[in-house]
């Protein structure tokens, strides 16, 4: 399945953002009542790339993040969060068709700081449950399910006392193994499963209670 070269972020689905906001509760509920430091934030990816010869090669990338993230393990600096992640890519295929693919899920996460001030971290993701949605233009729209796993480095430097700016590469493995198509559409692949794995530079505030 030739799936082009992507760009940015989808609709952000209702049974999604209600995970992520159950799970943000509980996460603030949480951190109450130990009293362990909170953390939120969100980073933003926005990329475009233009061939002034032909509109069709044009390509971009869309991301954004939610984050929310609570210190369980103050001495050795790690915490542990829910994400929600939505992004889409669109561009070109190898026949020069327009193709887009765009996704969205809920990551739960850790991480691991360093530093005296923490600046620098490392952390880890994964997604149960990510949805999809891919078409070639002129094709029918097909419905993915699969998982993520995630890989994210990135500094953290401080604005204020609370406030933090936050610039991270994130390394990301989609693998996509179940497809739903309406019955009268034409699909926009033969394939039953792919996987993709996208860099993806961002910046981003995070705010720590």
């Amino acid at each position: 399945m030739d799936l082009g070269p992507f760009s940015a972020p989808q609709i952000v689905t209702i049974s999604h953002m209600m995970v992520a906001f159950k799970l943000l509760i509980t996460l603030i509920l949480f951190s109450f009542k130990s009293l362990a430091g909170m953390q939120l934030g969100v980073s933003v990816l926005l990329f475009n790339e233009a061939n002034t010869l032909s509109a069709k090669n044009d390509s971009s990338t869309v991301y954004f993040d939610a984050l929310a993230y609570l210190q369980v393990w103050k001495d050795q600096k790690v915490s542990v969060g829910v994400e929600y992640q939505s992004y889409t890519f669109t561009g070109p295929n190898a026949a020069s068709a327009q193709t887009s693919l765009s996704a969205d899920g809920v990551i739960l996460g850790v991480r691991k700081y360093f530093g005296s001030k923490s600046i620098l971290y490392f952390g880890l993701g994964y997604g149960p449950i990510m949805s999809a949605r891919y078409q070639i233009s002129g094709a029918g729209v097909e419905a993915w399910t699969g998982t993520q796993t995630t890989l994210q480095i990135g500094i953290r430097p401080r604005l204020t006392n609370k406030l933090f700016v936050k610039a991270a590469m994130s390394f990301t493995q989609v693998s996509y193994t179940s497809k739903t198509l309406g019955a009268s559409a034409t699909p926009s692949s033969t394939n039953s499963s792919f996987s993709q794995t996208y860099y993806l530079p961002m910046l981003g505030l995070e705010y720590a209670f």
